[in-house]
């Protein structure tokens, strides 16, 4: 089943009025997600990769084309789905229990009742914060805080989970770590997920779809399907030779576009 499908997505703001006409940031973008599906995308720094995850999300209205979430069009906030943003922006007077909840005081608009705060608690297990629940923010690591979004995500019980890199700020142990369990919370939960990452490695390890976007304007120009050995966190899949050709395949894709994003243009303005 399809779970997200654009069609012709193209998204563009009024520039500045000193500099007047409008800046392009999408440019007729099509792709879908399915069921159980992970796509990733990736592209050159400002090529709309954010932006275009804002728009699935129903935080961004695009300018034209059409993008529908669970069969229905997007006109704002999805109940299928949940964003974990870069910064997870957890309130630092609540402890860890508590800023989960949050996410369900605000689906239900009501006072949480014994069965809520027990989701809350199975859902803290399953990101691996059991014994944690009553800490505040600033006595646990950013990993945990990190896991503490996701929690935050996952309780609502989403089909689909837009990320924006939730581990871009991480250590590189603790990405790893946070990568493998991703990986087993959505063999469990059957979450589709679409992925923001600048990290072609984290990509490719994460993914079924990687769909390779431009430089500015953004549009996609490849979409590479990523066939794997599954499940993927029982070995080292890196060391697989499908691996380094997918890899090699997605970098000189970007190579040539980051090549091109440095290239000034005929105002001799870099783009």
């Amino acid at each position: 089943m399809c779970l997200v499908s654009a069609e012709d997505v193209s998204l563009s703001y009024p520039r500045p009025p000193r500099e007047g006409g409008v800046l392009q940031v999408l440019q007729r973008i099509s792709f879908q997600v399915h069921e159980r599906e992970f796509v990733t995308l990736i592209g050159p720094t400002g090529c709309g990769k954010t932006s275009l995850l804002r728009v699935v999300a129903g935080l961004v209205k695009q300018s034209s084309g059409s993008v529908q979430v669970g069969g229905r069009p997007v006109e704002g906030p999805s109940e299928i789905a949940a964003y974990v943003f870069q910064q997870i922006a957890l309130l630092p007077w609540r402890t860890v229990q508590r800023n989960v909840e949050l996410a369900l005081e605000l689906r239900f608009h009501r006072r949480l009742r014994r069965s809520d705060h027990q989701r809350v608690r199975d859902v803290l297990g399953l990101v691996g914060l059991r014994g944690f629940e009553h800490y505040y923010p600033y006595q646990i690591s950013g990993g945990m805080q990190q896991r503490v979004g996701i929690a935050r995500a996952l309780v609502t019980e989403p089909r689909l989970l837009l990320m924006d890199e939730p581990f871009g700020a991480l250590d590189a142990q603790t990405r790893r770590i946070l990568q493998d369990e991703l990986l087993r919370w959505r063999e469990r939960t059957g979450v589709s997920v679409l992925f923001v990452s600048h990290d072609l490695d984290e990509a490719v390890y994460l993914s079924d779809t990687l769909l390779v976007m431009s430089a500015h304007p953004g549009s996609i120009i490849d979409r590479i399907h990523v066939n794997l050995p599954e499940p993927r966190t029982d070995h080292d899949c890196r060391a697989e030779r499908e691996y380094g050709q997918i890899h090699n395949r997605a970098w000189e894709l970007l190579r040539a576009q980051n090549v091109r994003s440095s290239e000034p243009d005929k105002a001799g303005v870099g783009r």
